[in-house]
């Protein structure tokens, strides 16, 4: 019986070894894939399904136009630049200050209401308060009468 026990004990004991070997390759392999895909993100490069990096720049300017086997005039392109720098500058400014004016004539509009809304409310309150002086007034006279008889 001892003979058939340490057989089985041996089949035992390297069944697990040829078993933990291929995943410990296979956990090997999934970390440098998973490295590969993460070098792949950081560096930009990747299949075409992967997404592209997440900062864009997005650009309104078109490069200039160079002339072909002529000397370029950096100073015209500078003094160009600079003009329209200058003249997105004041367009920028108009639109501000109109901007800045109807809102100061909203403002003196909406000032103006509320000047005239409490002018109205204190001349109802001014007439409330006359009617009911006149009625306390009446009340007095016709009970001083009725004191009287």
């Amino acid at each position: 019986m001892s003979d058939t026990e340490d057989i089985v004990e041996e089949e035992v004991e390297e069944a697990p070894e040829v078993e933990e070997e291929p995943e410990e390759e296979q956990q090997e392999e999934d970390k440098e894939d998973e490295e590969d895909e993460m070098e792949e993100r950081e560096h930009g490069e990747g299949s075409e399904g992967e997404t592209k990096p997440w900062t864009k720049y997005i650009t309104n300017i078109a490069p200039p136009k160079l002339p072909d086997g002529e000397k370029l005039d950096f100073d015209d392109l500078h003094r160009k630049r600079l003009e329209k720098d200058f003249n997105d500058l004041q367009s920028l400014i108009e639109m501000h200050f109109s901007s800045c004016q109807k809102e100061e004539e909203e403002l003196v509009a909406l000032r103006s209401r509320i000047e005239r809304r409490r002018a109205e409310q204190q001349r109802v309150r001014a007439e409330q308060n006359n009617e009911r002086q006149a009625r306390l007034a009446e009340e007095r006279t016709r009970r001083e009468e009725e004191a009287l008889t």
